[in-house]
């Protein structure tokens, strides 16, 4: 059996856990999606690690492929590290750090975030008035939550904003359809991110996202003005945007069926699931 651990019940990570899980069942692998307290109790022939730090695992180091989500102190730890059998990165970004922190693998690997397309779909946008959004955590990454607001007070009462917050208004993992349902694009200022996955399941929603984040994976995917907007700036460089798009909805329209027919295509489930096989495979050949 191949385990894909998550980090917390009813997060983001879990969903693409049990995601993966299915679709490697599709493709004649058993697998299961646990939760930390199980895989310190299962030792499994391969084992897809997402928590950032994890201790007292049951499966063997060398089973292991550590999916890298996240940059700095969110990291796994140097510990672990070293004997993980392999390591994938969730952007390239993060990867040059991570091959920075471990000289000695060979290889790291490159797996994008990937989204179930059954639970995210492209929903029709026809509204008069131009719906901004924002997913988050608004403490851990107060400084973002900061842009994000003065972004918001220069745009209003031109835009409608929504937020589904972590703590303030957050919104349960089985109602961010509905979320991405009711905006017309998803706005990430954050400094750095393997993701973010909200952006992906924006995506697969036909919400293409504002991004300034250059170090994420969403920055790398996305073709500016294709698929989403990449801005190297600011504030004011992507509250300038925004107010573009406001008065021209038809060309926003035009970006979100492009948006949406990349993310679900390109970025889906199964889709990426397919790039963990030769590791699974790999994995469950080396002894314990």
């Amino acid at each position: 059996m191949v385990t894909i651990v998550y980090d917390v019940e009813g997060w983001a990570m879990h969903q693409e856990a049990v995601g993966l899980a299915k679709a490697l069942n599709k493709l004649g692998v058993v697998a299961k999606a646990v939760n930390q307290t199980q895989a310190r109790q299962i030792e499994a022939e391969a084992q897809i690690l997402f928590p950032r730090q994890m201790h007292n695992i049951k499966t063997p180091l060398r089973k292991i492929i550590a999916k890298y989500v996240s940059y700095g102190k969110y990291d796994f730890t140097q510990e672990n590290g070293e004997n993980f059998g392999f390591i994938a990165c969730a952007a390239k970004s993060l990867m040059e750090e991570v091959k920075i922190k471990f000289p000695f693998k060979k290889e790291i690997y490159y797996i994008t975030p990937a989204v179930d397309t059954s639970i995210y779909k492209p929903t029709k946008k026809d509204r008069k008035k131009l719906v901004v959004g924002f997913a988050g955590n608004e403490k851990r990454r107060e400084k973002q939550f900061h842009l994000i607001k003065q972004v918001q007070g220069l745009t209003e009462p031109f835009v409608e904003w929504k937020m589904a917050l972590m703590f303030e208004n957050r919104i349960p993992i089985d109602k961010m359809p509905l979320f991405y349902e009711e905006i017309d694009l998803l706005l990430t200022m954050s400094t750095s991110e393997g993701g973010p996955l909200v952006g992906f399941e924006a995506g697969c929603c036909g919400v293409p996202a504002i991004t300034t984040t250059k170090r994420s994976s969403l920055w790398e995917v996305i073709e500016d003005g294709v698929s989403g907007y990449k801005i190297d700036g600011e504030v004011e460089a992507v509250a300038e945007k925004i107010l573009f798009l406001a008065k021209n909805l038809d060309c926003l329209r035009k970006v979100q069926r492009q948006c949406s027919e990349f993310f679900q295509t390109h970025l889906s489930i199964e889709a990426v699931t397919p790039l963990y096989l030769p590791l699974i495979k790999e994995a469950a050949k080396r002894r314990a």
